[in-house]
């Protein structure tokens, strides 16, 4: 390349990004600014005019430049990255310009930018800009030195031919040279290195032009594993093998087991829609569909039906006792679209198609900017905001993306879909027909489901293809009970002396069965138990016959003949896994079985268990448990343990069961929530957690989902222990604190903020990294949102600095938090119900619940000071308003008692000084969080509330009390009116579109209404002395107020906002 070519080509990509900087420093200075800057359309053409020249010109250099093959390489991938920088610069311009007719006197320039070019997309432009000023130096500095090295050449062979100059000559002249052109180098060099190299002093590793390469499938593989979940196949794993020999009469063709059910291999082949695979409980449903999903002829029939068309095979095991996931129907897309995409990723941009493209802009401008060591498909970059937008999958755009893979429209294609256990979905069975309907309403479209014959299944699927299970499995009974017979050598010495007598006990057996293969397992092992205690044919007839042939009657049996020695132990075994909110896990099992005391706890050193003694502690409960709990709990696949089947959950359920484990458990004074609290702080001093090898992906790490487990089961535990009056002592719950702090300083590094306290992100480890939005809190907010009043009474007692050092939050608004959506009290795991009794302990304390402190960020985006008096006039408003009764409030909270217990805590803070007159001002945001009154009402996200233009909305407690709360509650909601308007409060109520009504009382309590009748609010006070003073309004709410007076009907918020 010709120098002067060179440094055309530098020339006109710097001019490119020296007028692409100043345009985004400009748009940030306007973002940046107070004032509202409101430009011409004009002036926005001309820029765009500009910008496209700079292109234009930047498009010719490539073509009109004799390059070497490196050059032209390194050049090309300079232009083609201003290119595309100049597109999405173009196309930002012209969504601008197209909002500019748009501006109002409320919406300013300044908020089009804040919409188009937020912080982290100024960000990026200017470090893409930076790294093209940096390449474009690395080009010149190439290009300089070959034409150095060039004309040096050049000058040397003319100065032999033409001069003939001697050597020494020669020899000054060369060295000349050489200094000239080191000198030209190093000042290169160092002009390069302000730049540069003083931002990334070890070099480029990964040039744009590589970045671009590396980011589209690096993009498609973390938008395929959105759709993921930490337990998406665990449930098939720990589902029991079909026992040898059983269960192939399902792909008999020729019908030569027997007849009576809808072949399922014609069905394979030719048929369509739905097969449904009924059972009773315990029939070995589950167990089928796994052998299903495993078998050879399964691809072979669906092979035939799907011809040349591509195949899909997705299946999905509901799971009751699981992970959310495992039991809703947004885990069930989720795991069939997770497996669509995996065996066939070409469909992934065509139905994700936004996504994909959002991951691989965000992909690239990390990977350019970060100059990381290039990842690779095995070795994603961790990026949690990346992976947190794109696991953000809501049930609507689950369906979405189902559908247009699942259309008709889309040709050559054909799914197969297997569903395990529909009657373990979680919510209305309905939904989950309505889902089957959506998926087998299509020709390219099979379904296998499998579930317990409840009504509603058998009414849809009861007249197409089916089969009963219970029905058909007489020959796979007769064989296991055979061979498990025979797998015991003193049986088959029996059998030998008496083979009639052994013949009849197996044919009793299966008779017994009625087809209900967990029947047979239980009744198989207390018969080889019998055996090993050398019982002779007619014992074990005996023992035969006082086992019920009922499954509940069954369970009774077992658990009245567990050893008096281990009963207790069992119990609180049997009460852990009733009452775990996820599958336990062996080894914290193997603690609660060795039930050690507190003092233990808390003097065990904190270190990792070795390989050898963790496999040695698994061995040693799977023996515990078969010798105490009668065979009902068993270790799973995975290091889990749970009940041997659902049956045995729903079996302790009941509260007749619960009260007998309860008494088990205390005629030796244990107790099963502290045992869980304990086992859990050992797991957290003891459990190896390897988090150095899994530093690329930690988020999504079993190590880091461990870790939490693990601190949510302790405080959950300790919560449930402080309910039934366990007194939680200082020692045990701060060694949680110090263990968990230890293990925190590794977890820590997947957070956005690595200092704060892990109490802080508790209760978004499962939904977002992010801390919550309070300033840093410390352990003491924590036991305070676990409610852990008896830890919290012996630190106060003992340890009473500790209440004086909690920083900026007090500790009344951990007890009495801010309204994050309606219908919800607090994040989960946290208790959904204030405590009256943590309330008061810390009024008691000196805390004061008109004490402010300052929202950061968040649902509300607010700058006042916020206190714990206003809060509960928060949660009042917003989550008792009588909209949320019909639109998407949580169940419990339509329930009268979250209504009295809210009436209490404004009760106790009005005594302890509460301001009667602190008015709650909304800004529009509270009124954005409740529904519409129409029925196409949801929730808004935060986002859309943070920008929401809504009006100030401002509530005095006494409006709020007597508007919201006599809704609910009449009658303590009238003698809380009283307290308050012998406080001195005023009834205030500004709906922020001009609308303002203050109405002064006299303290009087003879001037109090009597409360309306149930479920009727009160609308207004009737007009009489000293009722309604004065009220500045519009013309037109006084005659309002007096009609919704007289009619009693609807309430003073709709009144006043219609």
């Amino acid at each position: 390349m010709e120098p002067v070519a060179a440094f055309g080509v530098a020339a006109g990509v710097l001019e490119f990004v020296s007028f692409a900087t100043s345009l985004v420093t400009m748009a940030e200075d306007i973002r940046n600014s107070a004032a509202s800057v409101s430009p011409q359309n004009a002036h926005i053409t001309q820029v765009t005019g500009r910008l496209h020249a700079l292109v234009s010109k930047i498009q010719l250099y490539p073509r009109n430049l004799n390059n070497t093959p490196e050059e032209a390489e390194m050049i090309s991938n300079i232009c083609g990255g201003c290119l595309k920088l100049a597109e999405e610069l173009q196309q930002r311009l012209a969504r601008l310009k197209g909002q500019g007719g748009k501006l109002s006197k409320f919406k300013s320039y300044r908020l089009a930018l804040e919409a188009l070019w937020d912080r982290s997309t100024i960000e990026s432009l200017f470090q893409r800009l930076d790294m093209f000023r940096g390449e474009i130096d690395t080009f010149l500095i190439a290009a300089m030195t070959r034409q150095l090295s060039d004309v040096t050449s050049n000058q040397s062979s003319l100065t032999d031919l033409i001069l003939g100059i001697n050597s020494g000559v020669l020899a000054t002249i060369q060295n000349e040279q050489a200094e000239t052109r080191r000198q030209i180098l190093s000042a290169l060099v160092l002009l390069a290195k302000n730049g540069l190299d003083a931002k990334y002093p070890e070099g480029i590793n990964t040039p744009y032009f590589a970045a671009a390469k590396i980011a589209p499938g690096l993009a498609k593989r973390m938008v395929r594993e959105s759709f993921g979940f930490s337990a998406i196949n665990r449930r098939f794993g720990t589902i029991p093998r079909h026992h040898a020999r059983t269960f192939e009469w399902i792909f008999d063709r020729d019908g030569r087991v027997f007849r009576g059910w809808s072949e399922f291999p014609m069905w394979l082949r030719t048929g369509k829609g739905v097969y449904w695979i009924s059972g009773k409980a315990g029939s070995g449903k589950s167990t089928l569909m796994k052998f299903i999903v495993q078998h050879r002829e399964l691809m072979e029939g669906l092979t035939s039906w799907a011809g040349k068309d591509r195949l899909i095979l997705s299946h999905h095991f509901f799971w009751k006792k699981g992970e959310d996931q495992e039991r809703s129907l947004s885990g069930l897309l989720r795991t069939i679209l997770h497996n669509i995409f995996e065996g066939a990723p070409d469909l992934l941009c065509m139905a994700c198609g936004e996504r994909v493209k959002m991951a691989e802009e965000a992909l690239l401008d990390y990977l350019y900017v970060a100059q990381e060591d290039t990842p690779s498909e095995a070795h994603l970059p961790a990026m949690p905001d990346l992976r947190q937008k794109l696991s953000n999958w809501t049930m609507d755009d689950l369906t979405a993306t189902f559908k247009s893979l699942t259309d008709n429209s889309v040709n050559g294609v054909k799914f197969f879909f297997l569903i395990d256990g529909l009657d373990e979905f979680e919510g209305d069975h309905e939904e989950t027909v309505k889902m089957l309907h959506l998926m087998s309403s299509s020709n390219n479209i099979k379904v296998c489901v499998s579930s317990r014959p409840l009504a509603l299944f058998e009414k849809v699927f009861g007249q197409g293809m089916t089969l009963r299970l219970q029905d058909l499995t007489h020959h796979d009974i007769s064989i296991y009970v055979a061979e498990t017979l025979k797998s015991s050598r003193d049986f088959c010495a029996l059998a030998a002396r008496h083979p009639y007598q052994a013949q009849s006990l197996a044919s009793r057996i299966i008779a017994k069965a009625s087809g209900v293969f967990l029947w047979v397992t239980l009744v198989a092992r207390s018969l080889l138990e019998g055996l090993i205690n050398d019982d002779t044919l007619d014992d074990l007839s005996r023992r035969l016959d006082v086992l019920p042939p009922d499954l509940e009657e069954l369970y009774w049996h077992l658990i009245n003949n567990i050893d008096p020695i281990y009963k207790a132990k069992a119990a609180v075994v049997f009460q852990v896994c009733q009452n775990a909110s996820r599958t336990v896990s062996a080894l914290s099992l193997s603690f609660i079985v060795e039930d050690l005391d507190e003092n233990t706890v808390v003097s065990a050193p904190i270190r990792d268990l070795s390989m050898q003694e963790e496999n040695a502690r698994l061995r040693s409960v799977d023996l515990r448990l078969r010798s105490t709990c009668a065979g009902l709990v068993e270790l799973q696949e995975g290091g889990t343990a749970s009940f041997l089947h659902r049956t045995v959950g729903d079996f302790f359920d009941a509260k007749k069961v619960s009260q007998v484990l309860e008494e088990m458990a205390s005629s030796q004074g244990l107790n099963h929530n502290m045992s869980t609290l304990k086992a859990s702080i050992m797991g957290l001093k003891w459990f190896p957690f390897s988090l150095r090898d899994h530093r690329s992906s930690l988020q999504s790490s079993a190590a880091v989902k461990r870790y939490w487990d693990l601190v949510e089961v302790a405080l959950c535990a300790a919560a449930r222990a402080n309910l039934e009056n366990v007194d939680l002592s200082v020692e045990l719950v701060d060694s949680l604190d110090n263990v968990a702090s230890f293990r925190w300083v590794e977890v820590r590094e997947t957070m956005a903020d690595s200092n704060m306290h892990w109490g802080n992100f508790i209760q978004f480890n499962s939904r977002n990294m992010a801390p919550r939005t309070t300033p840093a809190e410390i352990f003491l907010h924590c036991a305070v949102r676990f409610q852990l009043d008896s830890y919290l009474r012996n630190v106060l007692l003992y340890y009473p600095q500790r209440f004086r050092d909690v920083g900026d939050v007090c500790l009344l608004s951990a007890a009495i938090p801010r309204v994050m959506r309606h219908g919800s009290f607090q994040p989960t795991p946290a208790p959904q119900l204030p405590s009256l009794t943590t309330i008061r302990l810390l009024l008691q304390a000196g805390e004061h619940p008109n004490r402010g402190y300052q929202q950061m960020a968040g649902l509300y985006n607010l700058q006042e000071q916020f206190t714990p008096w206003k809060n509960a006039l928060e949660h009042i408003y917003v989550d008792f308003h009588p909209r949320n009764a019909a639109y998407g409030a949580d169940p419990g909270y339509r329930k009268r008692r979250f209504g009295h217990r809210w009436i209490e805590v404004l009760d106790i803070l009005l005594q302890y000084g509460a301001d009667p007159n602190a008015n709650l001002q909304t800004d529009g945001m509270l009124a954005a969080i409740l529904p519409a009154d129409n029925n196409s009402a949801t929730v808004q996200s935060p986002v859309s509330l943070r920008s929401a233009n809504a009006s100030s909305i401002v509530r005095s407690p006494l409006a709020i009390v007597r508007d919201v709360a006599r809704y609910f509650d009449p009658e303590r909601a009238a003698a809380l009116e009283t307290r308050l308007l012998n406080a001195g409060a005023e009834y205030v109520s500004n709906m922020g579109d001009g609308r303002h009504v203050t109405v002064t009382v006299q303290r009087s309590e003879d001037l109090v209404d009597p409360p309306p009748p149930t479920g009727v609010m009160s609308t207004a006070r009737p007009s009489g002395p000293g009722r309604l003073r004065s009220i500045p309004s519009k013309p037109g709410v006084r005659e309002d107020l007096r009609k919704a007076a007289r009619k009693h009907t609807g309430y003073f918020l709709d009144v006043i906002q219609d």
